[in-house]
């Protein structure tokens, strides 16, 4: 039986985001959440980067996480 790789919520928007994300999603990971310092930064990282969820509130990133059975990861 495959065990399923859990997902995460990266907390910043630093450019190392940009190699780590597609790092880890070539291990089979995925990437379901972002926090950002604000809406903006959120924004333009996560639509560059594909992840589905951003906010520049921590509290809603982590309850997208809660029912996704992901954790965080942060940068």
């Amino acid at each position: 039986m495959r065990k399923m790789l859990p997902g995460f919520g990266v907390v910043g928007t630093p450019n190392s985001v940009r190699a780590y994300v597609p790092l880890l999603r070539s291990y089979g990971f995925k990437i379901v959440a972002l926090w950002g310092r604000t809406k903006e930064d959120a924004a333009k990282v996560a639509t560059e980067l594909n992840i589905p969820f951003h906010s520049s509130n921590v509290d809603e990133v982590y309850f997208s996480l809660i029912f996704q059975d992901s954790m965080f990861l942060l940068s």
